[in-house]
């Protein structure tokens, strides 16, 4: 899927009552637009959980890891 199908997604799911979405698969941290995808939802009221392997994090996606309503799981 394209970014804008993730945006979409991400809205028409704030729209039916979802209140938490998951970034999961692969390493979702390293996607180009992670930071937008996850700015989407939080704009929409919706908290996010990243599932990372913890490896490669970059600082600036750590930062955004923090933001209230962002939460990281790992295995």
């Amino acid at each position: 899927m394209f970014t804008d199908d993730w945006k979409r997604l991400i809205s028409d799911a704030a729209e039916v009552g979802v209140k938490k979405v998951q970034c999961i698969g692969g390493q979702p941290t390293l996607h180009p637009d992670f930071e937008a995808l996850v700015n989407r939802a939080l704009v929409l009221g919706l908290a996010v959980q990243v599932y990372s392997n913890l490896y490669r994090v970059k600082l600036e996606r750590w930062e955004l890891c923090m933001r209230p309503r962002v939460t990281v799981a790992t295995s």
